[in-house]
């Protein structure tokens, strides 16, 4: 299996998660302010800092690029499925900082950045033990041979530089017409 294919069978396992996790909750919300009241009084303060540092962070990057950011926050949508499978297969490269350790389960000490192209999850202080894959993913998408939306895996020729959030998250990649689409439909007002 190619790893093309094994990011697509992790796709399709997330979105597998997230469908039944829709038709279980009519209201995702509530499952995630009960998810937030049961974190002990520390570790929330710290995700919630975290999550606030991360929307900043989206929104100066966004303003970079002359667009708004989305911000997707916690939901159990197609798009937030995405992200959820793009963190994934970040985690499962093996290119994950040691602070990334608890972002699956909401407990990330701080914020962090997945560069979805490189395969990267790490904080600003680990970033620059990660500079070879995001060289060789940058390669990549000079070359050619990575035309495949960095979020839905779909192949493309031309995409749009995508900034999202996630939780403590902040997911940067190549997303093509259609995720573009989907972000912008699913974002929080």
């Amino acid at each position: 299996m190619t790893s093309l294919e094994q990011d697509r069978a992790m796709l399709a396992e997330a979105r597998a998660l997230f469908e039944a996790l829709a038709i279980k909750l009519a209201d995702s919300g509530e499952l995630a302010e009960e998810w937030l009241a049961r974190m002990p009084i520390g570790a929330l303060d710290q995700y919630l800092a975290a999550e606030e540092e991360t929307r900043q962070a989206i929104r100066e990057a966004g303003a970079a690029m002359g667009r708004a950011p989305t911000e997707q926050g916690r939901g159990f949508g197609e798009w937030s499925a995405l992200l959820f499978a793009g963190m994934t297969r970040c985690f499962a490269s093996g290119h994950a900082c040691k602070h990334a350790a608890g972002t699956i389960a909401g407990t990330a000490p701080r914020p962090l950045w997945a560069l979805l192209a490189a395969r990267v999850i790490t904080c600003r202080p680990c970033a620059l033990g990660f500079a070879r894959f995001v060289a060789e993913a940058d390669a990549r998408a000079r070359d050619g041979s990575d035309d495949v939306c960095d979020f839905c895996l779909e192949p493309e020729r031309w995409f749009h530089s995508a900034v999202s959030q996630y939780g403590p998250v902040t997911l940067y990649g190549d997303a093509c017409a259609a995720c573009v689409e989907l972000a912008a439909s699913e974002a929080r007002p």
